[in-house]
């Protein structure tokens, strides 16, 4: 089991197979009970989706039993049961079973049966508003995370990042004595990056320190400008401000944090975290605020509305910068992408889905902000929906 990650959302939201399940389950860390609150809720929910499923799909009593048997088999694994989180995704079509431990709490399961999958419960984990980088650089190990408001991630980073000191000189002391053989050859100049002559032993190790951060920085930054998320630095206090001088991508936030936060003072990085979220939080709020304020200053004109068909238009085909979206609002329908309409249903069928939850996967996988609020909070209070676009649209 795994947690839940953009790269999943990708391959889940493909799936628009009819008799998909979707049942998202509260779970528990601890149990006096051996978990059988949590076993009885999630047994719950499949004996409503055999319901459904013989009733809306006429399927009969031996198809049911085969189809749903991913789930009842996991009522079995107690070993899964003792070491969830505080939601159960599950995923069922035709084809095969998913299953996430989700850091987010609910209060009573959801269960969806149609076509396609459920995934609005998982929006809060992948929202572009929530989300950013922490890079801690250390000597003997640099590491990055993301993460967002429920979740912390180590990301592997890739053979040619050089992640110590020692594997840049190891790779800078190879490329000296590869020159210097060339220069006694009389085939080459001198590399770039050479020995630093006439400095003394202090300086020379803190230029081989910015070369390594020049190397470090270049290979990062271009995984940053794929997101386009801000990234929190880390790190014993003298390195930061030398790092900062090597780099290029411009959402590093100014704020930093200090320490020593390397395997064995912060092995799982909950010191790092909790202190890289002090200074996002406030940050995002803001931006939040910001959003609203651009809503309500575009409005009047074709770079935003709250007209539900035109901003489920404009969301499907990756025009909405920011959706602001009811929680419990959904609208069923169809999207027809060849002809560019949208079909509006009054009520869940087999054959449609919920378009209010299309355009909020679609706006995160366009690299778009969702805000889901009570409808209170919504910015205009007689809507479901509110966006604002990336150019203007006229529908």
């Amino acid at each position: 089991m795994e947690v839940f990650s953009i790269d999943q959302l990708t391959n889940l939201v493909s799936s628009k197979i009819q008799r998909s399940i979707s049942i998202f389950s509260p779970t528990s860390k601890q149990s006096t009970t051996n978990y059988q609150e949590d076993k009885i809720q999630f047994k719950n929910q499949l004996q409503i989706a055999r319901q459904q499923l013989a009733q809306e799909y006429g399927m009969d009593e031996t198809e049911v039993n085969q189809y749903l048997k991913p789930g009842f088999d996991l009522l079995d694994n107690n070993n899964f049961w003792q070491h969830t989180s505080d939601m159960l995704a599950f995923f069922l079509t035709p084809e095969d079973s998913t299953i996430f431990k989700v850091p987010l709490k609910i209060d009573e399961p959801i269960l969806y049966v149609g076509k396609g999958l459920m995934l609005r419960p998982l929006l809060p984990l992948l929202n572009k508003n929530g989300r950013f980088y922490i890079l801690n650089i250390d000597l003997d190990s640099v590491r990055l995370y993301e993460a967002t408001a429920f979740t912390l991630k180590e990301v592997e980073l890739w053979d040619d990042v050089p992640t110590t000191k020692e594997d840049y000189m190891i790779y800078f002391n190879e490329i000296e004595r590869e020159d210097g053989v060339q220069r006694r050859l009389g085939t080459s100049q001198p590399a770039d990056g050479g020995v630093f002559h006439g400095q003394g032993a202090d300086e020379q190790d803190k230029e081989h320190t910015r070369q390594w951060f020049y190397t470090l920085s270049r290979e990062l930054d271009d995984k940053f400008k794929q997101d386009l998320l801000p990234v929190v630095l880390a790190g014993v206090d003298y390195l930061i401000p030398l790092y900062r001088t090597t780099i290029n991508y411009n959402k590093y936030v100014e704020e930093y944090i200090t320490g020593n936060f390397d395997n064995k003072n912060d092995p799982q990085a909950q010191g790092l975290y909790k202190q890289a979220l002090a200074i996002m939080q406030p940050k995002f709020k803001q931006q939040e605020t910001e959003a609203i304020e651009q809503y309500h200053n575009l409005k009047a004109g074709d770079f935003a509305a709250s007209d539900t068909k035109k901003i489920l238009l404009a969301a499907l085909t990756g025009q909405v910068e920011t959706l602001f979206l009811r929680k419990d609002a959904k609208v069923w329908g169809n999207y027809d992408a060849e002809n560019y309409k949208v079909q509006i249903q009054k009520e869940s069928s087999p054959e449609n889905t919920d378009l209010l939850t299309e355009a909020a996967v679609q706006t995160i996988l366009m690299k778009g902000k969702v805000y889901m609020y009570d409808a209170e909070q919504m910015p205009e209070q007689d809507s479901v929906v509110a966006a604002v676009f990336r150019n203007p649209v006229v529908v």
